[in-house]
C-alpha cells in the first residue's frame, strides 16, 4: 500500500476522524488510535477495492487502508451516499437435532425499543425452532414486517379491542407449521399450532391468562381442554407442549386428567413458577430458566432435549481482536505513548517509511498495553451482535453450563445495559 504526502493531515486529538474496526463492526482500536495519531492521520479522496483486511477508516469518506489480516464479506460503492455499507446475512437454519428447541418468555411487550433485536439475538443464540412470547402488547397497528426474526414465520392472537396482552409464536423455516381452529372466542389468548419437524407431530399451544381476565376463568380452562381433545383423536405419536404464562390460573387438570407433566422446577417471576411448560414427554425434554436479554421482570424458558444431537455449522467465521478497554489499560497505553522514542519514525525523510513505522509503533504499544481476546463471528450472527455482545454471551453460557445461575444472570443485566 503506497501513502501520498497529500493523503497525510494534522488535527487535533479530541477529533474522531478515525476509527479502526474489524469486518463490518465498529471495533474499538479508533479509541485507542484516535489520540495515538497526534501527527499523521490518513484522509482519502477515491475508494479502494474490498480486500481479506482490517481496515483503518477515514469517517470522513469511509475509504479502507489495510492494517492487518481478516476477512469481510464485501463493501458496497460508497459515491453519492457517502458511507460504505457492508453486507451480511446470516441464516438460523444450520443446526442438526432431532427435536426442536422451544424458548418461552414472557416479553411484557415486543412493542418496546430493541425488544425484536433483543428476542432475536436470544433466539439465534440459542438456535431455537419455536418462539412462544406472552404479553406481546401487539395491537392492528403493528404489522408482521416490524416484527419479523429472520427464517422465521410469525403466528399472532393479539388482544381484542383492549391493550396488553396477547400471544405470538414465531416458528422457524425448516417447521412445517399450521393454526388450529381451536377457540373462535377472541377474549381467550390461546394459539393452538400443528408443527411437523423431522417426520414427528408436535401440538403446540402458547398460552397467557391475565391474573383478573374479563371472562370467565372456565372459557380458558374448556379451550385448553379442546385442544387437547381435538388432536387426541388421532392415531401417531405426537408429542404436546403448552407453554405460557398462567399467573393465578390452576393448571393442575393437564397433569391429573390428560397425564401431561409440567417440567419447569425453577421460579421464573420473583418465587414464582408463572411460566409453565405442560407436555407429554417428560422423559425427552427439560428445561432451563434464565434471564432473557429483553428487558422484562420473567425469567426465559429453554426447552430443549438433553440428547440433542451435536450441531453442525458450515459458515464463514471472521475472528475479531477485542480489547479491554478498562481505565487502568487505557491510562498504562497513554503513558507508553507519551514516554516512547518517536525520533526513529521521524528520522526519516520517506513518508511512506515514517507512516509504516508509525503503525508498527503504535501496534507494538497497544498489543503491549493492552489485554485483548479473540470472538469468532458467523454468517449466522445478527449484524447487531457486535463482538463484546458475543463475548459476554459465550461467558452467560458457560456460566450456566457451570451451574452458576446468579452469575449468568448479572451478565444478561450487562448486555441489556
Amino acid at each position: 500500500m503506497r501513502y501520498s504526502p497529500s493523503l497525510l493531515i494534522q488535527t487535533e486529538p479530541q477529533q474522531k476522524h478515525l476509527q479502526l474496526i474489524n469486518s463490518d463492526r465498529d471495533g474499538d482500536k479508533d479509541r485507542l488510535m484516535e489520540w495515538a495519531a497526534r501527527k499523521y492521520v490518513p484522509r482519502c479522496t477515491s475508494c479502494l477495492p474490498p480486500q481479506r483486511t482490517s481496515h483503518l477508516v477515514c469517517r470522513m469518506h469511509r475509504v479502507m487502508f489495510s492494517t492487518s489480516l481478516h476477512s469481510i464479506d464485501s463493501v458496497s460503492d460508497c459515491h453519492g451516499s457517502g458511507s460504505h455499507t457492508l453486507t451480511h446475512t446470516y441464516s438460523t437454519n444450520c443446526d442438526d437435532v432431532l427435536y426442536p428447541v422451544v424458548y418461552l418468555i414472557n416479553a411484557t411487550s415486543l412493542a418496546k425499543n430493541n425488544a425484536v433485536e433483543q428476542l432475536t439475538v436470544d433466539v439465534v443464540h440459542h438456535k431455537v425452532h419455536v418462539v412462544i412470547v406472552t404479553e406481546s402488547w401487539l395491537t392492528e397497528k403493528h404489522t408482521d414486517g416490524c416484527l419479523s426474526i429472520p427464517n422465521y414465520t410469525l403466528y399472532r392472537r393479539d388482544r381484542h379491542k383492549r391493550k396488553g396482552g396477547g400471544v405470538c409464536v414465531f416458528v422457524r423455516s425448516d417447521v412445517d407449521c399450521e393454526i388450529l381452529p381451536v377457540c373462535n372466542d377472541l377474549n381467550v389468548e390461546i394459539l393452538w399450532l400443528r408443527c411437523t419437524f423431522h417426520g414427528y407431530v408436535y401440538y403446540v399451544a402458547g398460552c397467557y391468562c391475565p391474573p383478573k381476565p374479563k371472562y370467565d376463568v372456565g372459557l380458558f380452562k374448556c379451550t385448553l381442554e379442546d385442544g387437547i381433545e381435538m388432536f387426541s383423536r388421532d392415531v401417531g405419536s405426537e408429542i404436546i407442549i403448552i407453554a405460557g404464562d398462567y399467573n393465578s390460573f390452576k393448571c393442575e387438570f393437564l397433569e391429573s386428567q390428560f397425564g401431561l407433566e409440567q417440567i419447569v422446577r425453577v421460579p421464573t417471576h420473583g418465587p414464582n413458577i408463572l411460566d409453565k411448560v405442560f407436555t407429554n414427554r417428560s422423559d425427552i425434554f427439560s428445561t432451563c430458566v434464565f434471564n432473557s436479554l429483553i428487558k422484562t421482570k420473567h425469567k426465559a424458558v429453554l426447552v430443549s432435549c438433553a440428547e440433542q444431537l451435536p450441531s453442525v455449522y458450515s459458515s464463514d467465521r471472521l475472528k475479531i481482536t477485542l480489547f479491554d478497554l478498562r481505565e487502568h489499560n487505557l491510562d498504562y497505553l497513554r503513558y507508553m505513548v507519551a514516554t516512547y522514542d518517536w525520533h526513529t519514525c521521524l528520522a526519516s525523510r520517506d513518508i511512506q517509511v515514517v507512516y509504516d513505522i508509525f503503525l508498527q509503533s503504535v501496534h507494538e504499544l497497544i498489543s503491549h498495553c493492552v489485554p485483548s481476546k479473540t470472538v469468532t463471528l458467523s454468517s449466522r450472527d445478527p449484524p447487531f451482535v457486535t463482538p463484546l455482545v458475543k463475548s459476554l454471551l459465550k461467558k452467560r453460557r458457560l456460566l450456566r453450563r457451570r451451574g452458576r445461575i446468579n452469575e449468568a444472570d448479572a451478565v444478561a443485566t450487562k448486555i441489556n445495559s
